[in-house]
């Protein structure tokens, strides 16, 4: 008796809508927005703590903390690809070896815009 076998064809598993969903999700999700996703749900969680900041403050706020959480260590790893520093900016092999850029990238930003706001 012959045991019946799986045959993949991509025809029948293409599909270019979960795809882009997926993808869409993916950049959704990416850990660099974490940090403004997580001051956002404090606001509304926390709205008692942020009482005394105007509505134009916490925007200014919200885009601070996208900027030093998301923005300067996507553009420091920008740099860092097309000053040819690392290969690609895809995590791969080299990806562990330039994991410090990110980090000290990130680090850099949190301790200029915390010296800036103790003057």
């Amino acid at each position: 008796m012959m045991e019946p076998t799986l045959v993949y064809d991509e025809d029948v598993y293409r599909q270019p809508v979960l795809k882009i969903i997926a993808k869409i999700v993916s950049y959704a999700l990416h850990p660099l927005f974490i940090p403004t996703y997580i001051f956002l749900w404090l606001t509304l969680r926390f709205p008692i703590n942020f009482d005394d900041i105007t509505a134009a403050g916490l925007t200014f706020k919200t885009i601070s903390v996208f900027l030093n959480a998301s923005f300067f260590p996507a553009f420091a790893v920008f740099l860092l690809w097309r000053l040819k520093f690392i290969e690609s900016m895809a995590p791969g092999d080299g990806f562990h070896n330039s994991r410090s850029n990110h980090y000290s990238s990130t680090i850099h930003s949190i301790q200029t815009h915390e010296s800036k706001k103790r003057k």
